[in-house]
């Protein structure tokens, strides 16, 4: 995962390598922020110093509205915060354990969950953070709980089974595979890349907490569908999403048939009229509505 902060710094989760490093935007020299060879604990409580925490298999990074860096760590089982520009790391969720079922419902402190991978952050509701809990199936919600003055992780999608059961129904209860990316718009719609042969782009509406096929026909297996509209094209197994906060446009990383890898682009073909249904001849399982404040899916 690689992102920017405000000023252009990029930060690169470097899986194998163990930490997140951050190449400098003016000068273009690269640094290690989290980890590295002279980290001393891998204690799940650590506070301190970022360099002095081991960390193990970094996935996911988001930024919140302060410029605080969140980063994932499958491995560890944890979330864990970087505090700039004094480099301090805290964990901001989970245990450092897990075993079935998941602890959730509670303050993020106290949760669990096996495998969190991709993460977004909402920082137009108060910073609240979504991941998917790759191994296990489900979408997770971490947010600012005003009566008990912390976070607290909720459930938000999945149901821990990734056989596709349909669209159009309530998040909780709608059977996501394998959700390696997460990703969202500035409506609050979260969008679930999946891998493991559902060959679907899903979406959790903001307003109505409703699951549905974004993009994809849960067929895969072959390369092909270009300029075609979303919900008739084919898409293989996805590794990640990202949503344009310029244009809102929504961009796929794809890993297609006999090895073949590419982006994928999802864009407003109808800028100055949007049509109302879904064009003809698409699957009947597929829903005519949009996500909430949304363009119609191409």
């Amino acid at each position: 995962t690689v992102i920017t902060d405000s000023v252009g710094n990029l930060y690169i989760a470097e899986y194998s390598g163990s930490r997140i490093r951050r190449v400098d935007k003016d000068s273009l020299l690269v640094s290690t922020v989290v980890g590295g060879a002279s980290c001393t604990t891998t204690a799940a409580n650590f506070v301190g110093a970022s360099t002095s925490v081991c960390i193990t298999t970094p996935t996911g990074l988001a930024i919140d509205s302060s410029g605080a860096i969140y980063f994932s760590n499958d491995a560890d089982r944890l979330i864990r915060k970087l505090t700039l520009p004094g480099n301090i790391v805290s964990t901001f969720a989970g245990t450092g354990s897990y075993s079935a079922p998941a602890v959730v419902n509670v303050p993020a402190l106290s949760a669990t969950f096996e495998q969190p991978k991709s993460m977004w952050i909402d920082i137009v509701q108060n910073n609240t953070l979504y991941f998917g809990d790759y191994g296990i199936k489900y979408i997770r919600k971490i947010y600012f709980d005003r009566v008990t003055n912390g976070w607290r992780m909720i459930p938000y999608g999945g149901t821990g089974v990734g056989t596709y059961n349909g669209d159009l129904i309530p998040a909780t209860i709608a059977n996501i595979e394998t959700p390696v990316g997460v990703c969202g718009d500035s409506a609050g719609n979260v969008y679930i890349a999946t891998l493991d042969n559902q060959y679907r782009l899903r979406v959790i509406d903001a307003v109505t907490r409703r699951v549905y096929t974004y993009a994809g026909t849960g067929v895969g297996g072959t390369v092909g569908g270009e300029n075609v509209f979303a919900t008739s094209a084919v898409l293989n197994n996805q590794r990640s999403c990202f949503v344009s906060k310029i244009s809102g446009e929504i961009f796929i990383g794809e890993s297609a048939a006999g090895g073949f890898e590419r982006i994928r682009r999802i864009f407003n073909a109808f800028p100055t009229g949007q049509p109302t249904m879904q064009p003809s001849g698409q699957p009947s399982t597929q829903p005519s509505i949009q996500p909430s404040k949304q363009p119609t899916r191409q």
